[in-house]
């Protein structure tokens, strides 16, 4: 049955139009400091059928959760309420929107480019400003780990860090869902071509993905390579199971030979690159790990929020974990909460991987995309660094909530 938007003199093709010129904004940052453009818009996108749901709830009550102590603890933030209240009511309703898109559809029957472009129209705008800022923007020294200056307004050049440059662990995780494109462009080029993708069409988002690798490389950005590498593994594997499993030798031997000229190709280009360097020497160590448990002890003796100024590892406020982080900041009620969040979201997650009967390239996104999102909130303060990632973040799990729900699988 189909559900009616509130946007009810909308076709179908202009309920998405919107969508993606949505989404496409939100991803340039262009309009970072003004979410209320973003809210109005959303607010009549979402199917309000969509709403009642138990995850619904505990969104919307860690977002006011956090609000409400942020406030105790520091009143004056009502003078400056616009922008971060802002934000924080844009996530809720992006996870609402995120709900809302499956509600014309079954799963089953989801169309691949329009639910592929729902994912990654947000990162593809990234990546498009950066393709912009590295050609014509002036650059005071050459792509390194600080990253680069760049052509939209960000967090740091507001609050003069680095002169205004994009810091790397910012721009990495934007890379990462890029990143993860190449491998899947590559194995399903005749399916995606089946599914109304043109050639050129393609090319596009393979060059975007491969520049995407080339600015990890370049920046040493290890979580990005390591991604990249899970993604490359996890549909070879894919790839050569379907094709044992119906005994087409001719294909299997070809992937076959595919998979080692790209895996030569791949380690060739990228050897003498700062992240395979910096992999091989340091290999997953990394000292953030050690401020996780510093993070939680805050988070204890600082029960009802607070605990924003303590120092961890002796040179950082921030834990890089977005469950401590929160739970650091704000207090074990949030944190509590965000726990019960996630968990609904990973039951959710399984249940349409496993149990749906939706189309595999379907899949294969999602669980890539989760995977790619929930690892970089393990190792990055993300609501803290840049809440319009975590904005998108709380639509991925908007469409994981609904994908999950058994009447859609």
């Amino acid at each position: 049955m189909q559900h009616k938007y509130t946007f009810l003199f909308l076709s179908e093709k202009g309920f998405l139009t919107v969508l993606f010129g949505t989404l496409f904004l939100l991803g340039s940052h262009f309009l970072d400091y003004y979410p209320w453009i973003f809210f109005t818009v959303v607010l009549f996108l979402i199917d309000w059928k969509q709403v009642t749901a138990y995850e619904s709830v505990l969104a919307a009550t860690l977002f006011i959760s956090m609000y409400v102590i942020w406030y105790m603890l520091d009143p004056t933030i009502a003078h400056r309420a616009g922008l971060f209240v802002g934000q924080g009511a844009l996530a809720v309703l992006m996870f609402l929107l995120g709900r809302s898109l499956v509600s014309r559809y079954q799963s089953t029957a989801l169309p691949v480019k329009p639910f592929f472009y729902s994912l990654f129209l947000f990162f593809i705008a990234y990546m498009l400003t950066l393709v912009y800022s590295y050609l014509f923007v002036e650059q005071n020294r050459v792509l390194s780990s600080w990253g680069m200056h760049v052509c939209f307004p960000n967090e740091y050049a507001r609050i003069n860090i680095n002169g205004g440059n994009l810091i790397s662990t910012i721009l990495a995780y934007y890379l990462a869902p890029m990143a993860i494109l190449t491998p899947f462009i590559l194995f399903y080029w005749g399916k995606l071509q089946k599914e109304k993708f043109h050639t050129i069409e393609l090319i596009a988002l393979l060059a975007l993905s491969l520049f995407a690798l080339f600015l990890a490389a370049e920046m040493g950005r290890r979580t990005v390579m390591l991604l990249f590498a899970f993604s490359f593994v996890y549909l070879s594997v894919f790839r050569l199971k379907s094709y044992m499993t119906i005994m087409d030798r001719k294909r299997l031997w070809g992937i076959a030979l595919l998979l080692v000229a790209l895996t030569g190709i791949g380690v060739y280009l990228l050897l003498d690159t700062p992240a395979m360097q910096r992999l091989l020497l340091k290999g997953f160590d990394d000292v953030r790990f050690g401020w996780w448990s510093q993070g939680l002890q805050a988070m204890i003796d600082y029960p009802w929020g607070g605990g924003y100024d303590v120092i961890v590892g002796n040179r950082t406020k921030l834990a890089h974990n977005v469950w401590i982080d929160m739970g650091k900041d704000y207090g074990i009620i949030p944190f509590i909460i965000l726990i019960l969040f996630s968990a609904s979201l990973v039951y959710r997650f399984f249940s349409f991987l496993f149990f749906s009967k939706a189309d595999i390239v379907l899949k294969h996104l999602v669980f890539l995309m989760g995977v790619v999102i929930f690892s970089i909130f393990m190792i990055e303060p993300v609501f803290n660094s840049d809440k319009t990632f975590f904005i998108y973040a709380m639509y991925f799990f908007g469409i994981i909530t609904i994908l999950g729900n058994k009447k859609y699988g």
